[in-house]
């Protein structure tokens, strides 16, 4: 099973092709096409609509239905359908170093202290 996405050449929104051919931004709402033909026909209507400079970048990608809810199966596709990463809970990883040191082992100096003296620790890159 596929869907039809591309991105809106407006404002860049990721959309999908729906029931009556006109472009949602919610995978939920497009249209599942099953078979090469639909597929095929599916994909000319969204190239059509490139060509009339309403999306750009059409292409089809694969999805489940799983209990009635279209699932993108590739990590890209379903970053591209929430909008944002998988998440992870990153708050609870330990810190790589303890907050009062740095790398080298010299004492940060606290937010508290002058902007000169915290300025100090910070290294310089070279360019």
């Amino acid at each position: 099973m596929k869907v039809i996405t591309a991105n809106r050449l407006l404002n860049g929104d990721v959309v999908w092709l729906a029931e009556n051919g006109s472009w949602v931004e919610r995978i939920t709402l497009a249209k599942v096409y099953d078979g090469k033909d639909a597929v095929a026909a599916a994909l000319a209507e969204g190239l059509e609509a490139e060509k009339n400079q309403k999306v750009v970048g059409v292409y089809e990608m694969d999805v489940t239905v799983e209990e009635g809810v279209i699932v993108p199966v590739r990590l890209r596709e379903k970053i591209r359908a929430t909008g944002r990463p998988p998440t992870r809970n990153w708050a609870s990883r330990p810190r790589r170093f303890p907050p009062e040191t740095t790398m080298k082992g010299r004492a940060a100096p606290s937010m508290a202290a002058p902007a000169e003296e915290r300025l100090r620790h910070v290294p310089l890159r070279r360019i």
